[in-house]
Parts: C-alpha cells; sequence; structure tokens
C-alpha cells in the first residue's frame, strides 16, 4: 500500500518510518533488540526474534563436543556451551514476565480481544477475514497502479 502509505500525516509517517528502523532486521534485529533492553518494564517482546535465536544455536551448534576415547570406549561430552546460550535466551524472556502489567479494562479492548479466534477450529475463520482485509486492500489500491488511477 505504497500510495496508502504516501498519504499519511507526516507524524504519523515519521511514527511509521521510526518503528520500521526499530523492526529492521539489520544486523540481527539489532535496533529492536537495543531497544527492547532499554524499555522500562514490563515489556512484550517479539517472540519470533527469540525463537529464531533458538533455532539458530539449535541448529547451528552440535548437541555434543569432543569425542575422547576411554578404556571404557567412545565418550561423547555435552556440548554445556549450547545449553548456555539457549539458557540465556529463554532467561531474558523470563525476565519480561517478572513486572506485572497495571492495566485497567477497557470494554471496547476486551470485546475486541475477546472476538479473537481462541482455537484452530477458527482458524479457517480468520484465513476469510485476512483473504477478504487482501481484496479490499487490492481494491484500495490495486498492484502497480498510479497513484492518479486510486484516489
Amino acid at each position: 500500500l505504497k500510495h496508502t502509505r504516501e498519504s499519511l500525516r507526516r507524524d504519523m509517517a515519521d511514527l511509521y518510518e521510526s518503528l520500521m528502523k526499530v523492526c529492521s532486521s539489520d544486523k540481527s534485529y539489532k535496533k529492536y533488540r537495543d531497544s527492547l533492553r532499554a524499555a522500562n518494564p514490563p515489556s512484550l517482546p517479539y517472540l519470533g526474534v527469540s525463537l529464531t535465536d533458538l533455532v539458530f544455536v539449535e541448529d547451528g551448534n552440535p548437541d555434543f563436543i569432543r569425542e575422547k576415547s576411554s578404556s571404557k570406549g567412545e565418550v561423547k561430552l555435552i556440548n554445556f556451551a549450547k545449553r548456555s546460550q539457549l539458557y540465556g535466551i529463554i532467561n531474558e524472556l523470563m525476565a519480561y514476565k517478572q513486572k506485572p502489567y497495571d492495566l485497567q479494562v477497557v470494554p471496547q479492548i476486551r470485546r475486541f480481544l475477546e472476538s479473537i479466534p481462541k482455537s484452530s477450529l477458527d482458524a479457517k475463520r480468520v484465513k476469510e477475514k485476512d483473504d477478504k482485509d487482501y481484496a479490499i486492500s487490492l481494491q484500495l489500491e490495486p498492484r502497480g497502479a498510479a497513484r492518479s488511477a486510486i484516489e
């Protein structure tokens, strides 16, 4: 929705650009990680980054290191460095749970949140809504359309 973004108020466009820079995947989400660490708790981390880190450590490091021969045969040593890295990622996530949120109930927001599908049985409804929203976005701004064609 390039043209739609171009029509945003300047302050909203600046905010959008600022958020895009913070959420950039450059340097392994460095700006996001720095912003999250600098934020006053409570904070809600984006799990996608942490899950990517966990997969990277899990898949990129062996479970066992140095195989030694002894009188009892071959011995595999547990890769404790890998376990320590996994612990560090999980521990950092858990730290964000330590300070509770002081939230007040807002009835409109509560109703919205309660309307969100809670099980895989609702997945079809979510997919239908996503497809409908995508179709609307294409009506508002067809792919490759000139700005003059959508105003």
